[in-house]
């Protein structure tokens, strides 16, 4: 039997030899010969691709071996023709040999006897061939086991792109022979080996040997539904397949094994009707194709990605029909599993995740733990979550602060309907971004008034200054220290005076950012102090461009007092014209 053994393993090296050897031998007969690329292209030669596809399988029979997830499960397996056994037993000699399953099904163990194990588990066949051996060694201990899974083919139909045989073994599921029905042929081997470009995919349409290349392609509008698969199986029975559903939840149930002589069957689905939309808050959100019977419990598994999901909320169902439009609400308790507002949808329907509603507002500056909070909008006053917040710090300056207003501007509304013009338009959307919340926080706070914030709110509390930012055309721009009293251009003397050129001066105030103009504008601590000056710019381009502009306002101004002399010549023509008549 070892002998046997060993000789087996033997011719399957020579085999697998003989075929690297092949493989080689052509792939240096296409890059030596004289041909072009385009002439040796193997895409050329039908015949050429099939002998490398089977090249290829024939490879994988012989080196393949079958990635497990564990061992073997004894009551699921089912043997078949083609499976290798490992029969051993004890005694004086102690013999080990392995017998492969024939193709009648029989496993035939020499000098012994055979028997039949098609069909049953491997639980079964163990014990079956276990008990056949014992009755020639009835007092030695005899060990029989799976040492190779078989290969078969399966059969794949339907909406997928190289329908037809898929070689399969029983440790596969239908994920991995739909793996290989989706996957690209690598029918450009021989050119991926000698360096020239890929082949182009209309090149491997057209040579391609096989009667499914001939079959039309899919539709526009149309996908392979991986919910919506079905195994018939050779005894009859139909197994439904969800390989979306096991995607997410990973339940195996859904990705059953494979058997010999499977028809795996994929159907195709319309993106724009035969689907139900999930949105909201949940991690996979989007359109999945409908499968007779789901439920609102089974589509919202696939969309949190988990079979133990928490929706946040209620669960809002809009289904269209001959009637109209309906709307279901459902709480959190009606959508799991076996409870009896878990209803049926339809192909089409829309689940909406509603959520609870959330909100926040920041607090930033100088409080002692600045950040965003969780608030009650329009309950939560100021005066709580800057208590959140840590309280105010020694140095923030309550009288500066303020607070935002960040919500968005299509809430506010918009003057489509009145006389402003162009620009008169452009200045109001440009106005009502406006975020600041007219509001005194430092009262608010003093008082405790129930001033509420809303979602999205931040309230700022800027440092307290003690200096007053002095800048544009002065000497000595910077900060200088606030003294009571003081007006724009006691700072700016300070600062060095008007420098040559100097125009206007400007108080920008710190905390509304108003402007005033003149130099005896009252000034806060943390003002700026702005000296403007007669526009000019060492840019030839931009001093063109002021040029250009002073030119035209004069020119303007020109017209203007032409326009009022002209006016007025006018109308004392007419009066001399009058007087004239009258005498």
């Amino acid at each position: 039997m070892l002998a046997s053994h060993g000789r087996r393993h033997c011719i399957h090296w020579i085999a697998a030899r003989t075929l690297a050897v092949l493989l080689v031998s052509n792939i240096f007969a296409a890059t030596t010969s004289g041909q072009t690329r385009e002439e040796s292209n193997p895409f050329a030669d039908a015949l050429s691709q099939l002998s490398a596809r089977q090249s290829e399988i024939a490879a994988a029979a012989v080196n393949g071996q079958s990635a497990l997830e564990g061992a073997v499960d004894e009551d699921e397996y089912i043997v078949g023709p083609g499976d290798t056994f490992t029969v051993s037993r004890g005694g004086a000699i102690p013999l080990s040999s392995q017998i492969k399953v024939s193709a009648e099904g029989n496993l035939v163990v020499p000098d012994i006897g055979a028997i039949s194990l098609s069909g049953k588990t491997l639980r079964e066949a163990k014990a079956a061939t276990t008990e056949l051996v014992k009755k020639s060694y009835v007092n030695e201990v005899v060990e029989v086991s799976l040492a190779e899974p078989r290969k078969f083919f399966v059969h794949v139909t339907g909406a997928v792109p190289l329908p037809g045989r898929v070689i399969a073994s029983p440790v596969m599921r239908v994920d991995d022979v739909m793996q290989n029905a989706f996957a690209r042929r690598s029918y450009d081997l021989n050119i991926a080996m000698s360096g020239a470009p890929p082949a182009k995919q209309e090149q491997l349409e057209r040579s391609l040997p096989f009667s499914s290349a001939e079959r039309p392609s899919l539709a526009d509008g149309y996908r392979p539904s991986l919910r919506t698969i079905r195994i018939e199986r050779s005894s009859g029975e139909v197994i439904p397949v969800d390989l979306i559903a096991y995607y997410s939840t990973g339940d195996v149930e859904l990705n059953p094994f494979v058997q010999d002589g499977d028809v795996i069957h994929v159907e195709a689905y319309q993106t724009e009707g035969e689907t139900v939309r999930i949105s909201g808050p949940v991690p996979y959100p989007g359109f999945y194709p409908y499968r007779d019977g789901d439920t609102v419990d089974d589509v919202l598994q696939i969309a949190f990605g988990s079979a133990s999901y928490s929706v946040p909320g209620d669960v809002r169902v809009i289904s269209r029909s001959d009637r109209g439009t309906e709307a279901r609400l459902l709480t959190h308790d009606d959508v799991a599993d076996g409870a009896p507002g878990n209803i049926r949808l339809s192909s089409g329907d829309h689940v909406m995740v509603l959520g609870d509603e959330r909100a926040n507002a920041a607090v930033y500056g100088w409080v002692t733990y600045p950040g965003t909070y969780p608030i009650v909008a329009g309950e939560t006053t100021v005066s709580q979550i800057v208590d959140d917040a840590g309280g105010l710090k020694k140095e923030a300056d309550v009288a500066r602060a303020y607070i935002e207003r960040r919500s968005p501007t299509f809430y506010k509304s918009n003057p489509t309907v009145s006389d402003l013009d162009f620009f008169g338009r452009v200045n109001y959307r440009t106005a009502i971004s406006a975020q600041r919340v007219l509001i005194d926080v430092a009262e608010a706070l003093e008082s405790g008034s129930g001033f509420t914030v809303e979602n999205g709110d931040v309230v700022v509390f800027p440092k307290q200054e003690s200096t007053v930012f002095v800048v544009g055309n002065v000497p000595m721009p910077g900060y200088i220290e606030y003294r009571e009293g003081w007006n724009a251009g006691d700072y700016i003397e300070k600062a060095g005076g008007m420098a040559v050129q100097s125009r206007d001066a400007y108080v920008v105030a710190a905390v509304t950012g108003d402007t005033y103009k003149g130099v005896g504008q009252p000034v806060r601590p943390g003002d700026t102090v702005f000296v403007d000056r007669v526009p000019t710019t060492d840019n030839p381009e931009l001093q063109s461009l002021l040029v250009t502009e002073r030119t035209s306002r004069r020119q303007i101004r020109l017209a203007s007092i032409q326009t009022v002399i002209t006016g007025v010549s006018t109308i004392a023509a007419v009066i001399t014209t009058v007087v004239a008549i009258r005498r």
